[in-house]
């Protein structure tokens, strides 16, 4: 379910952020057959209008501000999540993956406003996703008791025909254990306070299909002499990439407590507090054929293109506030497999899978 919602945000703001940006469209019309130098100098000219109307149709659109606030956000859920695995004071390393979603009100009702999106709207709504991170958390009893230290890494770069993902993130954190463990088929796990840093960048991107865009005009090599203007069409059906890039560096600090059972099942709770400042763009590529029709078909000897090229003014944002986190870790012997959950209340969602063990 939360795949599905991420996968519907980030494909639908996309589409309508696409429209936005502050591109450079360069149209490179075809080159005819030696001879043809005439023909191709009023063609170039033709075309002077048609380029200048693709750029108006892809930069129509008003700025989506709200749009980069919400990738933002969840950009700034998704590194919270790491950080809520904490494995007590053994050394252990776990390996896993954590999304977040965003949305101004977080509710099921935000899905129905982006089904009926238009390309002049803009909501506040935005996903971020990192595919796998490590976490090491090493004991350092010897500088302090109940003292211990963690880092995490992240980093994909993926993509699979139309959606693709680049993700790094690393983070440090310092965690402290309060009041011993009490032992038994139930048992309390004691209160740990804990801060870090973390500094991320994720680049989600689409695949977006425009649709065919095309120009009829005639051309007409004699002026008012006796030939027939010649009919020319160009046509071009370009498939845009384009990618909302998030960069932030972030502040938490938490506390927690939990219980165990039977030495397999504990369930943890706690209370937290962020401040993340981001920094979110949105970048447009495509390098696509034109085709020509009608009797210059016959005399082109290189094929023309269009490329779009762009990227809108960096949105810059805050982000911060408290968090609540809870979750689950299953362990056997020294396997543990931690799923835990992060909520910004009315704000953002994040969870995580990560599997490890106890060294």
């Amino acid at each position: 379910m939360l795949y599905r919602r991420l996968t519907a945000i980030l494909s639908l703001s996309l589409f309508f952020s696409v429209l936005n940006a502050e591109t450079t469209v360069n149209l490179t019309i075809p080159t005819l057959k030696p001879g043809m130098a005439a023909l191709e100098a009023m063609l170039a000219l033709s075309v002077e209008d048609f380029n200048a109307e693709i750029n108006d149709i892809i930069t129509s659109s008003l700025d989506k501000p709200l749009f980069m606030e919400g990738f933002s956000g969840a950009a700034a859920m998704a590194v919270i999540v790491p950080g809520t695995v904490d494995e007590g004071k053994k050394a252990s390393i776990t390996i896993g993956s954590a999304g977040s979603v965003f949305s101004d009100n977080l509710s099921l009702a935000t899905i129905d406003r982006i089904r009926a999106l238009e390309t002049d709207s803009d909501l506040k709504a935005g996903a971020c996703i990192q595919p796998l991170v490590i976490n090491v958390n090493y004991p350092l009893e010897f500088l302090y008791p109940g003292l211990s230290g963690g880092a995490a890494l992240g980093f994909m770069n993926a993509e699979t025909g139309k959606y693709g993902i680049w993700s790094f993130s690393a983070g440090l954190s310092a965690r402290i254990h309060f009041f011993a463990p009490r032992r038994g088929y139930f048992s309390w796990d004691g209160v740990s306070v804990s801060g870090g840093t973390d500094y991320a960048v994720n680049r989600l991107t689409a695949l977006i299909h425009t649709g065919e865009v095309s120009k009829n005009f005639d051309l007409d090599p004699d002026g008012l002499g006796p030939l027939v203007p010649i009919n020319v069409t160009l046509s071009m059906n370009p498939s845009i990439r384009a990618g909302i890039e998030s960069n932030l560096l972030s502040f938490k600090l938490q506390a927690r407590t939990g219980v165990t059972c039977f030495d397999a099942l504990s369930l943890f709770a706690g209370a937290g507090v962020s401040a993340a400042f981001v920094k979110t763009g949105i970048s447009l590529d495509a390098d696509e054929p034109i085709t020509i029709r009608g009797y210059l078909a016959n005399l082109v000897e290189k094929q023309g293109r269009i490329s779009v090229t762009g990227t809108t003014a960096a949105h810059d944002s805050f982000s911060g506030g408290i968090f609540l986190l809870t979750g689950m870790k299953f362990s056997v012997g020294s396997f543990v497999v931690s799923i835990p959950l992060v909520w910004k209340p009315f704000e953002s969602l994040g969870t995580g899978v990560f599997a490890g063990v106890h060294l």
